[in-house]
């Protein structure tokens, strides 16, 4: 190598690392901005809920709960739960009721899939989101008056969170819920966050 090479090379060098430092300080940049935007969302999809503990009535986690700023009649909290059983009934209002079934080591969306497939024979559905751990969907009634079918509309929604190595699934009653509160629920059902107890 000749000496003008390694003289370029010394001062391609320092060139080469700025351009590095720059571009990382520039993805870095990006990242922090994706994650506050995150934050965000999560902040304001959140705007009309507040923090609700499980732990009291046997399962580990918290979720969020729409409080009386969301407008659809909400009172405080109740749960119904009988001991031994394997379902719990969140109530806020008469239109909604939050439902945790306890599936073990069984998959509960997968059943609430076959359900679905199986009410396809008597209304039109309409998935909204289907993954191994959510299932949303828009059931109505079959008829050809498109107005009808609309307001007779029901949504459900099934999340599933591992909690203690358990599978538990919230989400709508099985007979659905109005559109006014469908969101609601869907936001409540999401936002779980298991709770670690120390032993």
């Amino acid at each position: 190598m000749s000496c003008s090479n390694c003289l370029k090379t010394i001062y391609s060098l320092p060139v080469l690392v700025l351009l590095l430092c720059l571009l990382y300080s520039c993805n870095q940049g990006i990242k922090n901005s994706e994650v506050e935007q995150n934050e965000v969302d999560v902040k304001d999809e959140l705007y009309h809920f507040e923090s609700f503990s499980l732990v009291p009535f046997g399962i580990n986690a918290f979720l969020f709960l729409p409080d009386e700023t969301a407008n659809i009649g909400v009172t405080e909290p109740s749960v119904k739960h009988e001991m031994d059983s394997f379902k719990w009934l969140i109530s806020l209002s008469k239109d909604f009721v939050l439902r945790i079934d306890d599936w073990g080591q069984d998959d509960g969306i997968t059943v609430q899939k076959r359900i679905m497939e199986d009410n396809k024979k008597i209304f039109d559905i309409e998935v909204i989101s289907s993954t191994e751990t959510v299932l949303a969907y828009k059931q109505m009634v079959q008829t050809y008056d498109e107005e009808q079918k609309e307001d007779k509309a029901l949504y459900f929604y099934f999340h599933n969170h591992k909690i203690d190595g358990i599978n538990y699934v919230f989400g709508t009653l099985p007979t659905g819920a109005p559109i006014e509160t469908f969101d609601y629920i869907k936001t409540s059902a999401a936002s779980v966050e298991e709770v670690i107890i120390a032993k």
